[in-house]
């Protein structure tokens, strides 16, 4: 056995951090290995790229021996192009953060060679994509360096925020008058608001009108209760006036002549009944047949 290959025999035995090739004298001896051994020169040691952090792959034997869980290794992600664009957007972004949060120099040349240990991670392994708000979402623990706020603790407050609203809801106390449905307590929350701006209408009006009418202020009520059903039927008579319907049209000739051409009412409505089978309308229609006729 040459020289070379004992060298990378020796390699392999004591799993060095190393790669092979290192250990050999020249990168040609490497590549002269037979073929049943040139896949040796692949062999490397994985190392957590977080500063400080001592992690890193066991042999079978080490494992064996070892009480200590074997801990996984996670890649620096990849931006992923060949998706939506909120998905490399995303992609990118969280890319960014890890190599942020690894803090080492010299990732940035060429980040897809590092690798992080679980021991960074709250529940061991990174999270989803989209799982923007979990503390997992990139390195957060033992990163090498202080922080001012850790991601997990923020994490954990808003689960707890969110377990309070969802009890809050679920013990809220139930209306009588409401029932015992499934939405008992988010009606029973809204009947009391509601009672609350109730009684507080009731104490204005009660403090700005006197408790004792007298006949001329009931005389004055009526009359301005007169006047504002005339202003609304005014109102609503002008609102039809300018509308394309029946109603609108069956009384005023020189409209019809005006928007249509036709004589009369009685023109209109003879040239809608022949037409009004080819005038298309569905459900979704906002206007009738006979309005889609006269405006188109």
């Amino acid at each position: 056995m040459s020289r070379g290959a004992h060298c990378v025999v020796v390699a392999i035995r004591h799993f060095e951090v190393r790669p092979v090739g290192v250990r050999c004298a020249d990168a040609g001896q490497l590549e002269s290995l037979p073929r049943s051994v040139s896949w040796l020169s692949e062999i490397v040691m994985v190392h957590c790229a977080i500063v400080g952090c001592n992690s890193r792959t066991q042999t079978k034997a080490q494992k064996q021996k070892s009480s200590k869980e074997n801990p996984g290794f996670f890649k620096v992600p990849k931006v992923r192009r060949n998706e939506c664009q909120k998905t490399q957007t995303l992609s990118e972004e969280l890319r960014r953060e890890w190599i942020a949060r690894i803090n080492r120099t010299g990732i940035a040349a060429d980040p897809d060679k590092y690798r992080v240990c679980s021991r960074h991670f709250v529940s061991g392994s990174p999270s989803a994509l989209f799982d923007r708000c979990n503390p997992d979402w990139s390195p957060t623990l033992h990163l090498g360096y202080a922080t001012s706020e850790r991601e997990g603790d923020r994490f954990r407050r808003m689960k707890e925020r969110q377990a309070r609203c969802r009890q809050e809801s679920t013990n809220a106390p139930e209306d009588d008058a409401i029932g015992s449905d499934a939405s008992a307590g988010a009606a029973a929350s809204d009947l009391r608001a509601c009672t609350h701006n109730v009684f507080i209408v009731l104490f204005i009006h009660r403090s700005l009108v006197p408790d004792r009418l007298t006949g001329s202020d009931i005389d004055k009520l009526q009359t301005e209760a007169v006047n504002i059903r005339n202003e609304l039927a005014t109102s609503e008579k002008n609102l039809a006036a300018t509308r394309f319907t029946e109603d609108a049209l069956r009384e005023d000739n020189e409209k019809v002549a005006f928007y249509s051409g036709l004589p009369s009412f009685l023109s209109v409505l003879s040239l809608f009944t022949l037409m009004k089978d080819y005038v298309p309308n569905s459900h979704r229609n906002a206007l009738t047949q006979f309005e889609e006729m006269m405006l188109f």
